[in-house]
């Protein structure tokens, strides 16, 4: 594929773009392998030797997302048992590890609100198209880099949420033509930004002020698909293919590791 025709695409008024973790990755984000690595360091030493007995598809090392799957058949398997057969893991003890590894999922990302050059590259690309009038972008990502490089090239863009301290989503905002916002932004599984009120209610905080409150993010594991059915999740996911199912030449593939 020639760089002619990348750069045709980016520029297509039709076209929205879909950003998964290759593109996070010149940021300083770490990939699945990167993100087991930092992970493994602070597993207790029961969850360093599951994750070593562990096999990951297709003869692939065991990643973290392998780990998440295991622990979670793990705990149905025990909670159907009227007297589970395995000393090894507790109910208790599969919890406390899930929350280790959740934790330090949204440590080893970061919390801090940083810019990329590659983004403000691409985002001012886009901008070139003076034809298309909203630029629609998917991320399967949690960072914050999209958001950072946004403003920090004062485009105007949502993200679902209205206010500051404490936004609350509100889904009309993407269909919002009087706000002149440039770029709509999906994020399908959340973002480290987003935490659960005690009644459920999605919220975006700064980074800094979420402390301990649960993310509102869907983790690495098979029941992913399961979470984008629900809630916010499903809302998100339901623009993303009302997006695609659209009457116009707008689904294109493109490596974004690769090009990143």
């Amino acid at each position: 594929m020639s760089l002619e025709t990348i750069a045709e695409w980016i520029l297509d008024a039709n076209t929205c773009f879909l950003l998964g973790a290759g593109c996070s990755k010149c940021a300083g984000k770490p990939l699945i392998t990167e993100l087991t690595d930092a992970v493994k360091i602070k597993l207790s030493n029961k969850g360093k030797d599951l994750l070593a007995t562990l096999k990951g598809t297709y003869d692939r090392p065991a990643t973290v997302e392998d780990l998440i799957n295991y622990l979670l058949r793990l705990q149905s398997l025990r909670t159907s048992q009227k007297e589970p057969d395995d000393a090894t893991w507790t109910s208790s003890g599969i919890e406390e590890e899930l929350a280790v590894i959740k934790k330090n999922i949204i440590d080893t990302l970061g919390i801090g609100w940083s810019t990329s050059s590659i983004h403000e590259k691409f985002l001012r690309r886009v901008m070139q198209q003076t034809a298309r009038p909203v630029c629609d972008i998917f991320s399967l990502n949690y960072d914050t880099v999209l958001e950072a490089s946004l403003e920090n090239l004062k485009l105007a863009y949502t993200d679902g949420f209205t206010g500051s301290e404490n936004a609350h989503f509100d889904p009309q905002l993407f269909d919002d033509k009087s706000a002149r916002q440039r770029f709509r932004i999906y994020k399908l599984h959340g973002s480290i930004n987003w935490a659960r009120d005690d009644d459920e209610t999605v919220r975006r905080k700064p980074l800094q002020s979420i402390g301990d409150h649960p993310r509102a993010v869907i983790f690495p594991a098979e029941q992913k698909y399961v979470q984008t059915q629900y809630g916010i999740y499903e809302t998100l996911l339901t623009r993303f293919r009302d997006r695609l199912r659209q009457r116009r030449p707008n689904n294109k593939q493109i490596s974004s590791k690769k090009h990143c």
